[in-house]
């Protein structure tokens, strides 16, 4: 029997944890012709859905952990901790950073995204939320700095990116202080022989700062229960205001253009005299931890593949990537068109008027305005799942008498359902025009997030 034919899977996203408890149901079929390996920089991944209840201190931190070792010893994948330096395209293999190179057949791409940068000095920490592989210990120390602050003026932490993702970090650090408190406070009444240091009695300014209107695509009776949450816990919110950088202890920003609304929950909380357009501004900070829009990956921002701007994978329909049919990508490392495929707006210069996905297209709209698919885990979960089924299809035929095969497409869900975390027990729902609130949303959200995390 000639050698078996090799499948390297890069990045343990959503997508991959669920095309690996694929693999294992489907091990008969495909385990005589292919070798499978997984690529991952650590031993386990992490389901973002449950990191702001981890953040908050609800949660502990193996309900969002998945462990990589056993799920790929269960679908006899090979796993090898460690990074990938380079994809070189032209060999079909990839450089690793122990210097070796390991080749391909087929190729799955599942390493997500990071946040956009803001320029900074040394002056304030400045802590991304992505990667999320380190930032347990990060939101430790920032805990800790917090709960020491030693001025007599309260600690200004900003949260910049005013999405949900944003509001939901924002309310776990007010949460994560107050438990933090409570437990200094439980130390030292036990603290009879030794002196701890000190809790702080200053509690901090959280402003959670937004480009645009607070999560403007969020019907407007979910917008209020945000807002009531954010208000609840005492968090500032600065809307229309574009940061563009931190130096010297300031944070810079600049007043943007509000566009005509009649929505009434349009807002600003700054107490600072009105402004125009483009006026520049600062404000003191202690702290700032990046939510910000989606940046690339460098591991793809710096390949060869087909890329759209400002850095992430040209896909087709079946998540094969363009031009490159043994390439496969998915989650939030893929530009996918909130467009379907087989609409006219690919082959013609005209589309009828749409409202897709939240995004208006007309006939006005060229191919480079297209809009793609926000960078959410409600759609990495679904791409999964068919990239589960298109791989699997693959692997399960005998590669040397391969004939055609026809894959499924994409097709994402018009209409997602966010539920957002508010660190009290508590969630709010989203669905259309619905909107609803409480206890029992956040247990519902916990049944879900423990469905992928320990299905």
């Amino acid at each position: 029997m000639k050698d078996k034919k090799k499948l390297v899977l890069v990045g343990a996203g959503h997508a991959h944890i669920q095309l690996l408890r694929h693999l294992e149901k489907t091990k008969p079929l495909w385990t005589p012709h292919w070798s499978v390996f997984l690529v991952n920089s650590m031993d386990h991944s992490i389901y973002s859905g449950a990191l702001p209840g981890v953040l908050a201190g609800l949660l502990p931190p193996s309900q969002m952990q998945i462990p990589l070792e056993p799920l790929c010893q269960k679908a006899q994948v090979h796993f090898l901790k460690t990074q990938v330096q380079s994809l070189l395209l032209e060999k079909n293999s990839l450089q690793l950073y122990q210097g070796n190179q390991i080749h391909f057949d087929q190729l799955s791409l599942n390493v997500g995204s990071l946040n956009s940068p803001l320029p900074h000095d040394e002056t304030v920490p400045v802590i991304s939320l992505k990667p999320i592989g380190d930032l347990l210990s990060k939101w430790q120390k920032l805990l800790d700095i917090l709960e020491q602050w030693e001025h007599s003026r309260p600690p200004h932490v900003a949260l910049i990116g005013g999405g949900a993702t944003g509001a939901e970090i924002a309310m776990a650090l007010a949460a994560a202080l107050t438990t933090q408190q409570k437990l200094q406070k439980k130390r030292l009444a036990k603290a009879w022989n030794e002196q701890p240091l000190a809790a702080s009695s200053v509690a901090p300014v959280i402003t959670l700062w937004q480009r645009e209107d607070l999560l403007p695509n969020l019907n407007p009776r979910a917008r209020k229960k945000l807002i009531q949450a954010l208000h609840r816990w005492q968090i500032q919110i600065q809307t229309y205001s574009h940061v563009t950088g931190v130096f010297k202890g300031q944070i810079h920003y600049e007043i943007q253009p509000r566009l005509p609304s009649n929505n009434i929950l349009s807002f600003e909380t700054s107490k600072k005299s009105p402004a125009g357009p483009g006026d520049s501004r600062t404000q003191p900070v202690d702290f700032v931890l990046l939510a910000t829009p989606a940046a690339p990956n460098p591991l793809i921002k710096n390949s060869s593949l087909p890329l759209i701007p400002p850095g992430f994978i040209g896909v087709e329909p079946t998540l094969q990537v363009s031009q490159y049919p043994h390439i496969w990508a998915a989650g939030d490392c893929v530009a996918f068109p909130a467009v379907p495929f087989e609409s006219p707006f690919y082959d013609s210069t005209s589309y009828a008027n749409a409202n897709l996905y939240g995004t208006k297209v007309n006939s006005r709209t060229s191919k480079s305005e297209v809009p793609f698919l926000p960078k959410s885990g409600v759609y990495a979960v679904r791409q999964g799942a068919l990239l589960s089924h298109n791989l699997c299809q693959l692997l399960s035929n005998n590669p040397n008498t391969l004939g055609t095969i026809t894959f499924k497409n994409y097709v994402p869900q018009t209409r997602t359902l966010a539920l957002i975390a508010t660190a009290d027990h508590r969630a709010i729902g989203a669905w259309g025009p619905f909107a609803m609130d409480g206890t029992w949303l956040w247990r519902w959200k916990q049944y879900l997030d423990q469905s992928f995390v320990q299905p």
